[in-house]
């Protein structure tokens, strides 16, 4: 049963159990789909092959599909061979924070100084290099090749929901 609602039946959630042994992790909870956010209680019981019935377990769980707040006051300073970057992280629903850094548009066959293309930030963590991935608040990205850069922070929550909040107001020369 769910956050004490009625006891449901299926012979089939646990498959793959054989005395102190269970090889089917990825089992999926019924209803899980319809849950709100929040924290959830399950209570489980087996009943073996005599019909004996086990005690009464409990899990607690919390559902979380919410991105978490973004990082604020995101800012890219230029240095010498390096970007200074530095950011807030959000006070709460957050683990860490991803930097990714995109070069200049790179399927141009033009690079510096006769850039062509279409410049971007990056779109999603995916989207680009990842220069920083952490708890802090700052970092300083060494760069050897000249170029025009831009960056993106993306807060991540405790479920891996992420958030991409705002770039830097201009891209680093």
């Amino acid at each position: 049963r769910i956050d004490g609602g009625a006891w449901t039946a299926d012979a089939g959630l646990f498959t793959d159990y054989a005395g102190a042994s269970w090889a089917n992790a990825t089992w999926t909870l019924p209803g899980f789909a319809g849950l709100g956010e929040g924290s959830h209680t399950v209570d489980f019981y087996c009943t073996d092959d005599f019909g004996d019935l086990s005690a009464t377990v409990s899990w607690t769980f919390i559902k979380d599909t919410v991105a978490p707040p973004v990082a604020t006051g995101f800012d890219a300073a230029p240095g010498n061979g390096k970007v200074h970057l530095t950011w807030t992280n959000p006070g709460s629903d957050f683990d860490h924070v991803v930097v990714v850094r995109k070069a200049w548009d790179g399927t141009s066959p033009f690079g510096y100084p006769d850039y062509a293309g279409t410049p971007a930030y990056p779109a999603n963590p995916a989207d680009g290099s990842v220069v920083y991935s952490g708890t802090g608040t700052a970092f300083d990205d060494s760069l050897t090749d000249r170029s025009i850069y831009f960056y993106h922070a993306f807060t991540y929550d405790c479920a891996d929901n992420f958030s991409g909040g705002t770039p830097p107001g201009d891209p680093i020369l």
